[in-house]
């Protein structure tokens, strides 16, 4: 009951509610969607970025500048969605070593809203990479970011226990 209680409370925070199951899931059990991990940390440094596209010295100057002003940017929300995730965790691990459920965490609206803000100026962030990048470095990061996706959730279900 507690372990399924502190899932609850941790997907509360960190994910947003499917409206369909994935296929696969099983009846009566809820498919869940856990934030993309470039949210929190950020998509690559320009040195990660130059070994992971290949870039050359002009689009590594493009991608510093874009990468920067991001950055800047959306500190503040970042660093809001590192606190509260620490804070669901710490109160966790509470739970689990005292036995007792954790209270529901406070400002979760809010904390979606965070979110979804991030998640709009990602998606502005990566348009912008079409000015810096040619279409294979598109579809280097592009396949980047679904690994870093699905080894956050395995990540998560191991943490958790959850099946795969």
């Amino acid at each position: 009951m507690t372990r399924a209680f502190l899932l609850s409370g941790l997907l509360v925070l960190l994910a947003a509610p499917l409206p369909a199951q994935q296929p696969g899931r099983g009846p009566g059990r809820t498919a869940f969607k856990i934030p993309d991990p470039i949210l929190f940390n950020g998509p690559p440094t320009p040195e990660d970025f130059l070994d992971l596209v290949g870039l050359d010295s002009t689009q590594y100057d493009a991608y510093r500048v874009h990468y920067t002003t991001f950055m800047d940017n959306t500190r503040p929300q970042r660093d809001s969605l590192l606190e509260a995730r620490r804070e669901m965790r710490d109160a966790m691990v509470q739970a689990q070593t005292s036995g007792t459920p954790p209270d529901r965490p406070a400002g979760g609206g809010q904390l979606q809203k965070t979110m979804g803000e991030l998640e709009k100026r990602q998606k502005d962030f990566d348009a912008g990479l079409r000015t810096i990048l040619r279409e294979p470095q598109i579809k280097r990061y592009e396949s980047w970011r679904k690994e870093e996706l699905a080894r956050a959730e395995k990540a998560l279900r191991e943490r958790y226990g959850m099946p795969p």
